[in-house]
């Protein structure tokens, strides 16, 4: 694995504003073998590697072969986005599509009110 996996873990971390306890308890390692992940003094099985990766929303090997760059960060901020706009969309459509229906529904009950004559 390169030297630059650690300095990656470390800067998309702290992108994420994460601690490294936060890190490694998502992990499900000691906090101790995570700092050594990032020190580059060991490395995470391919399993551990793996969840960094889905957590980072980045392939392994970009997690492993290169330094990651500021745009990396925004690109990963984009996917994120996506996804959740994706994922909340269906619930958005379901919420406004009641709503419209009780507006509908309001404006029709005060049109069937009679008058009263003065």
């Amino acid at each position: 694995m390169s030297r630059d996996f650690g300095a990656n873990l470390r800067y998309q971390r702290n992108q994420r504003r994460m601690t490294q306890a936060e890190f490694a308890a998502y992990l499900e390692v000691s906090l101790s073998a995570y700092r050594m992940y990032e020190r580059g003094e060991r490395e995470p099985t391919f399993d551990i590697l793996c969840k960094i990766a889905n957590m980072l929303g980045m392939r392994v090997d970009d997690l492993v072969k290169r330094p990651v760059t500021d745009e990396d960060a925004l690109d990963h901020t984009h996917r994120e986005l996506l996804r959740l706009y994706d994922n909340a969309y269906p619930e958005i459509i379901q919420q406004l599509t009641m709503e419209v229906l009780l507006m509908h529904q309001r404006v029709h009950t005060v049109e069937e009110e009679p008058q009263d004559d003065l």
